[in-house]
């Protein structure tokens, strides 16, 4: 008899504070990918990178690489998905913080994935 996969469906997500540079304080909510979300952010990037035995080795085209899987997981108060544009125009380090929350959020890196699996 195999063991039964027990999986939770709810999606993850983390509150998002960002301060701008007049003390402002914004409010998002960073949410995993759905599956045609991922599917699309997989087809977006097999154009841009190289893969050699499974594994990234190479990107061809770094122009809104992090922005593009952020724009599908950050949310704004009304629920709304931020634009593209409104995130690129953000400081690189919190576009990247951004953007590995994002990994980790919807299992797009290793360590990730053995996460997912123990949930």
């Amino acid at each position: 008899m195999q063991d039964v996969m027990k999986l939770k469906a709810a999606f993850k997500s983390r509150p998002v504070e960002i301060t701008d540079e007049q003390g402002q304080v914004r409010r998002y909510t960073l949410r995993e990918l759905d599956g045609k979300q991922r599917d699309q952010w997989f087809s977006l990037m097999g154009d841009r990178v190289q893969i050699e035995d499974g594994r990234v080795v190479g990107v061809r085209n770094f122009d809104g690489f992090q922005a593009a899987l952020v724009s599908h997981c950050l949310y704004d108060e009304k629920g709304q998905a931020v634009p593209i544009d409104e995130i690129q125009a953000l400081p690189a380090r919190v576009q990247d913080a951004l953007f590995r929350a994002a990994q980790e959020l919807s299992a797009l890196t290793e360590q990730s994935v053995a996460d997912a699996k123990n949930d």
